[in-house]
């Protein structure tokens, strides 16, 4: 989907999706991954996170929602949903896309 964003190796790519018409997403990919998120998805994996800093990646915490992490690097923004076996990243527009969608 993006070449800087790291996926683990054990990974398994199950969906992979485009959105042509949708404000904020312009692609996503669902991967499963036994155990990612913990019972029902509630605790993040620390070190994939870590991972994803130590390449660069920022998680905007303010901008988390629930299961949903949204991160930056550069003008790249991505949104990762964690699940229990499951997790999907969102490539997002950025800021000039959605104004020049907006019109």
């Amino acid at each position: 989907m993006h070449k800087d964003i790291p996926v683990p190796a054990n990974a398994k790519l199950i969906e992979s999706a485009a959105y042509s018409d949708h404000p904020t997403q312009s692609r996503s990919e669902t991967y499963e991954l036994k155990h990612i998120g913990g019972e029902q998805g509630l605790y993040p994996p620390e070190d994939y996170f870590q991972k994803l800093h130590e390449v660069g990646w920022t998680e905007l915490k303010e901008e988390r929602m629930g299961h949903v992490h949204v991160l930056n690097k550069g003008d790249v923004r991505i949104a990762i949903e964690i699940r229990e076996d499951t997790f999907q990243i969102f490539l997002l527009h950025s800021d000039q896309d959605r104004h020049q969608n907006l019109g």
